[in-house]
């Protein structure tokens, strides 16, 4: 009896998963999303995929004194490092991201739209799920706003956001063999972004 081959990851099918920023502040919301245990089981239920996990700064205490990399910073790090992974073109990437962890996945999203045309895949997906697109709730927004940061005013930020979103299309619609999806969710009873924030996007690329 041979034993079966295990599947080996595929370099060019990712799936990229990125973490909110808030679970270290606000430990009684209803849903919590860290991507380490569900990363645990869809590796073992989809060896043929390759997963990789991105962290932002959990740590209240780093992003409001300052010594947290700057947002720009990690974003354009993050980029990097995954356009440089090995140089091969991906047959399918999909960005997912919770909470705030989705605007960081839509900058990521945006710039592997505009990679090389010889490393840029052949399908695009961006996921997000619960992410401020059009900011928190009102009494959220009050405390925010009061702390200057540049994770915090991403949120805020939503001329950028639209235009990132308006990027990805126009990437998408310029090249001759990427495909683009793009999948918005809110969660129920969410105390921190309310269905009108998460799903706004869709009101943007709709007009």
């Amino acid at each position: 009896m041979t034993e079966a081959p295990v599947k080996q990851p595929q370099k060019d099918r990712i799936v990229i998963c990125l973490d909110g920023i808030v679970r270290a502040l606000w430990k009684l919301l209803p849903f919590d999303c860290a991507w380490t245990d569900y990363l645990a089981g869809a590796r073992e239920r989809r060896p043929d995929l390759t997963f990789i996990h991105l962290q932002q700064p959990y740590d209240w205490h780093d992003l409001l004194s300052g010594s947290a990399k700057p947002y720009e910073e990690l974003v354009r790090g993050m980029a990097e490092e995954l356009l440089t992974h090995d140089g091969e073109r991906w047959e399918e990437v999909l960005v997912m991201g919770f909470s705030m962890g989705g605007l960081t996945a839509l900058n990521l999203t945006e710039e592997i739209g505009r990679s090389d045309a010889n490393i840029a895949p052949r399908r695009l997906i961006f996921c997000s799920f619960g992410t401020p697109f059009g900011g928190p709730y009102d009494a959220a927004t009050s405390m925010l706003q009061r702390l200057s940061n540049t994770y915090l005013d991403r949120i805020y930020d939503s001329d950028s956001t639209r235009r990132y979103f308006k990027d990805l299309l126009d990437s998408a619609r310029l090249s001759r063999k990427m495909s683009l999806e793009i999948y918005l969710h809110y969660i129920e009873r969410d105390e921190f972004v309310p269905p009108r924030s998460a799903l706004l996007p869709a009101d943007w690329l709709y007009f």
